[in-house]
């Protein structure tokens, strides 16, 4: 009653409230009111959708059992199909492709909107998959197991009513979840702070409890995660559970259901595990007691067993070098990929692009090798594969399309695999990149875009985008609506 005194919108939280639709509606039809009435538009949006629909973009690859999945969506599917090939076929020009699911049929059959949301398949044969379907593409979703053997959904299988679910295979009959357990079992702010185990045909009432946060925990939620080596077998399992946006106390579940919370820094970004080592970054500066300092952003491997904090106090000592790599003053850690005896890691140099490969050599420390990346462009780690050593890369820049290549990581070489066709012409633009100098000195790197003879008197329309929230950067991307609706113009 409090909060709807003071607050005299409240029933714009209702997300399908009559009042809410009737808010959208109008400000939709103002909005469309002055975008119709510019004589432009209709070239700007048919242009714009050209773009977006375009068949000739390259289809995402996940690996995927022996071959290679995709989702995808076109006018004939705008709501989209999953599909396979194998590798072979998708390096070709025209991949030969196996529908496994279409979301099209499924929603006409069922009657419902559905919106495709993910599968998770569980490796190492990825025959077994949890389709996440949403309702109109709501936060929330459905889960439903599939068989892609037979490629219908099971009979009797696992089957999630909708919610926000947090969900990870622990083996072929048993779920890790996390979600809306009834009342009570949700944060102040509406995400799950439960994990319960859930066998093969089991309710959600009758999962067993494994872990528990705190109604009053911040945060997105409580979530799991398994990691595996390359035949399946589980690894570790690590449950994080945030206190706040960007603190989280991190816990590993045993065999035996119990679990230990593991002495790391309340800010990290954890990557995986790799011979009973935990990988991950600090995100401020961290040292165990008694051991070597670590800055903010070092990539580090630990053992497990040295991070568990011990009930007697007792502290596990290693002789593996902990420290994988260490940043300078203008580099970044970006995406990292943990595989069966490396790890490939992608970062910035003064925000370019740069692709490296680690191996451990136990108390010699980390041996590295560069992989040779285009210059210039930003660089981007995908699905990856322990049971191949690869892992796909994606390169961008401004002005210069996707390319998407495979890398291996034992030979630490990259293969074209597509390349995206250019969607503007750009042959008369220049980007640069720049400085600001913030007012406690940090230099804070920027670029500008432009044709290449645009006189600099200050005169000349200008779109400013940045970014500077969740430690989120943006990195050079190949916008192409931008590219044809504002800078052929």
């Amino acid at each position: 009653a409090g909060v709807a005194a003071a607050d005299d919108h409240l029933a714009l939280e209702q997300v399908d409230g009559a009042e809410a639709m009737a808010f959208v509606a109008e400000e939709n039809r103002k909005s469309l009111a002055v975008l119709t009435g510019d004589p432009r538009y209709e070239t700007f949006r048919a242009e714009a959708q050209a773009i977006l629909t375009a068949t000739d973009r390259i289809p995402s690859p996940s690996f995927l059992g022996d071959g290679i999945g995709n989702f995808w969506q076109d006018a004939t599917n705008p709501k989209g199909v999953w599909r396979r090939t194998t590798l072979a076929s998708y390096r070709t020009a025209t991949p030969q492709w196996e529908t496994l699911l279409d979301i099209d049929a499924l929603s006409k059959a069922e009657g419902k909107d559905w919106v495709f949301k993910g599968a998770d398949c569980l490796v190492p044969d990825d025959t077994r998959c949890l389709i996440n379907l949403s309702d109109g593409g709501k936060d929330a979703v459905v889960v439903r197991e599939f068989d892609l053997t037979t490629k219908r959904f099971v009979d009797g299988g696992f089957n999630l009513p909708e919610g926000k679910h947090r969900i990870e295979w622990l083996d072929r009959d048993t779920l890790l979840v996390a979600t809306d357990f009834g009342a009570g079992t949700m944060t102040e702010s509406g995400y799950p702070f439960i994990v319960k185990t859930l066998k093969r045909g089991q309710t959600l009432a009758q999962a067993t409890e494994v872990y528990r946060g705190e109604q009053g925990d911040g945060g997105y939620g409580v979530s799991p995660a398994v990691y595996r080596a390359k035949d399946g077998k589980v690894t570790a399992v690590i449950i994080t559970r945030p206190l706040d946006t960007f603190r989280s106390e991190t816990w590993q579940l045993a065999h035996d259901g119990k679990t230990t919370q593991l002495r790391l820094p309340a800010r990290v970004s954890v990557y995986g595990v790799l011979n009973d080592a935990l990988i991950f970054s600090p995100e401020e500066n961290w040292s165990l007691t008694g051991g070597t300092a670590f800055k903010g952003g070092d990539l580090l491997s630990m053992p497990l067993a040295v991070l568990q904090a011990r009930a007697d106090g007792e502290t596990v000592v290693s002789n593996a070098a902990p420290l994988i790599f260490s940043p300078d003053a203008r580099q970044a850690v970006g995406d990292v990929r943990v595989l069966s005896d490396r790890v490939v890691v992608s970062y910035t140099d003064n925000v370019r692009g740069r692709a490296r490969v680690f191996r451990s050599n136990d108390e010699r420390g980390w041996s590295r090798q560069d992989i040779t990346v285009p210059d210039n462009l930003a660089v981007g780690l995908g699905d990856s594969s322990k049971s191949r050593g690869e892992v796909f890369v994606s390169t961008q820049g401004f002005l210069v399309p996707p390319t998407l290549s495979l890398a291996d990581a034992d030979a630490a070489t990259l293969t074209t695999l597509k390349s995206a066709p250019a969607k503007f012409d750009a042959s008369r633009d220049v980007t640069e990149q720049f400085e600001a100098t913030s007012t406690d000195g940090t230099k804070i790197p920027y670029f500008l875009t432009r044709p290449r003879d645009l006189k600099l008197d200050g005169s000349n329309p200008t779109v400013m985008l940045g970014y500077g929230g969740f430690q989120v950067s943006l990195n050079p991307a190949y916008k192409p609506e931008m590219g044809k609706l504002w800078l052929e113009r």
